[in-house]
């Protein structure tokens, strides 16, 4: 019995808060805003800004063709909005990604 009021209360308060307030909470902000700035200058094919970015470790003759494709799966125009969908956090004893 007591699981069950415990649970009850739990998702009466998950469900009583902004969805955004608690998703953003978990998102790593500076990984998030590279991103968008990324996806940005995609968008508006900088490709040149964009391999500036990549490790050089990850640079490869096929880069900017790859970065075509993405860009073409962008619509035309100015983005209505912009947020994050979903993040992945790994940690580890000594790294976070």
């Amino acid at each position: 019995m007591r699981y069950i009021i415990t649970l009850m209360l739990l998702c009466l308060s998950l469900g009583a808060c902004d969805h955004d307030a608690v998703f953003n909470r978990f998102i790593p902000h500076p990984e998030a805003e590279e991103g968008k700035a990324i996806m940005a200058l995609l968008a508006a094919r900088d490709f040149s800004a964009v391999e500036q970015r990549v490790e050089p470790l990850l640079r490869e003759p096929a880069l900017r063709s790859n970065f075509q494709d993405v860009a073409n799966q962008f619509p035309g125009g100015q983005p209505r909005s912009i947020s994050t969908i979903g993040a992945h956090v790994l940690k580890s004893a000594t790294d976070e990604t």
